[in-house]
């Protein structure tokens, strides 16, 4: 039977070898196609699919496991690199990093790794039954979801592997939450209003599960009011001051993100957000 496995890479070695030079490439959908390319000249990789609407590509390994990635991250780095010659080097590290990625993914989950990821909510679900990513909800069309996070790969955590814990569901909130907190991803906080929580591209909307920051930054804001329209993008202002909602509300209109997240505003409501 077909197992069904999301996958997201980071760039480390070297690995699998393709061949032809790179340009730069201009936008997501740019990387998407470079990247389907190498995927289709790969041995180990099959039946390759583009999805332009989810920005992703689906293809099957040579022992049936169907996979799903994204080429944000590789897109990013594609663009800082400085040389054609580079940006193949990249691309063949990010083959290469897919299958260690998923060696990685056969193996026993340890739950010391696993973290909280709030994304759109029916993230995954075009995957088969019981592979699809287990999920608990957060706020209206998001979800908490649930990953270990690997040296070369987030692998998300589908419904029979979170069926598998001796405990109650809720127990994997708790781990995974107290595994995050206790990473202490560093960030920052930019801006002078609204202001924008930036982190390391990958767990910024995880940020709002940390109660103790949000209680701390609405003592010094009077109605804590928050976006989070990208998994890498947190927006909060002051709702008490003029205009601070419509701002945000116009942030949300702009509709420009890759991978979007939430349409509403949420209020902080002294330990837990709350729709506007």
């Amino acid at each position: 039977m077909k197992s069904g496995i999301i996958l997201f890479l980071t760039f480390l070695t070297l690995t699998t070898p393709v061949t032809a030079q790179i340009s730069r490439p201009e936008t997501l959908l740019d990387t998407l196609t470079i990247l389907a390319q190498a995927y289709r000249s790969a041995p180990e990789i099959q039946d390759v699919t583009v999805n332009r609407a989810e920005i992703s590509l689906g293809f099957t390994l040579a022992n049936g496991t169907a996979m799903t990635s994204f080429p944000d991250n590789l897109h990013s780095l594609l663009r800082a690199a400085e040389s054609d010659g580079e940006r193949q080097d990249i691309l063949n590290g990010f083959i290469g990093n897919l299958l260690a990625g998923f060696a990685s993914a056969n193996a026993p989950i340890d739950p010391r790794n696993i973290f909280p990821i709030i994304r759109a909510e029916g993230y995954g679900a075009g995957l088969g039954e019981g592979q699809q990513p287990y999920s608990e909800p957060f706020a209206k069309g998001l979800r908490i979801f649930f990953a270990e996070d690997l040296p070369t790969t987030i692998r998300y955590i589908d419904s029979d592997q979170a069926r598998a814990f001796p405990s109650p569901d809720h127990l994997i909130f708790t781990r995974a939450l107290g595994n995050f907190l206790r990473q202490a991803i560093p960030f920052e906080i930019q801006g002078s209003g609204p202001y924008m929580l930036v982190a390391d591209g990958n767990y910024e909307a995880s940020f709002l599960l940390d109660t103790a920051l949000w209680q701390e930054i609405s003592e010094q804001l009077n109605e804590v009011i928050l976006i989070v329209p990208a998994r890498d993008l947190v927006i909060f202002a002051d709702g008490t001051l003029p205009n601070s909602r419509d701002t945000l509300a116009r942030l949300l209109a702009l509709d420009e993100a890759a991978y979007p997240l939430g349409g509403e505003i949420l209020v902080w409501a002294s330990d837990h957000w709350e729709v506007d």
